[in-house]
C-alpha cells in the first residue's frame, strides 16, 4: 500500500530540504548578533 505518490513523495522531501536549509540559515544568523527585541536603546528601553 502506498501512502504518496511520487510526485508527493518528492514534493515533501524537497519542502523537508528547504526547512531545513532555512533552518540552519536562521540559526547560523541568530548566533551571530542578538534579536532586535534585546538590544537595549541608550536610554535604557527595550524594542517595543
Amino acid at each position: 500500500m502506498r501512502l504518496m505518490s511520487e510526485k508527493q513523495l518528492q514534493a515533501y522531501l524537497a519542502a523537508r530540504d528547504a526547512l531545513r536549509r532555512i533552518k540552519r540559515t536562521t540559526e547560523f544568523f541568530a548566533a551571530a548578533s542578538p534579536p532586535v527585541a534585546f538590544k537595549r536603546f541608550p536610554e535604557g528601553r527595550t524594542n517595543p
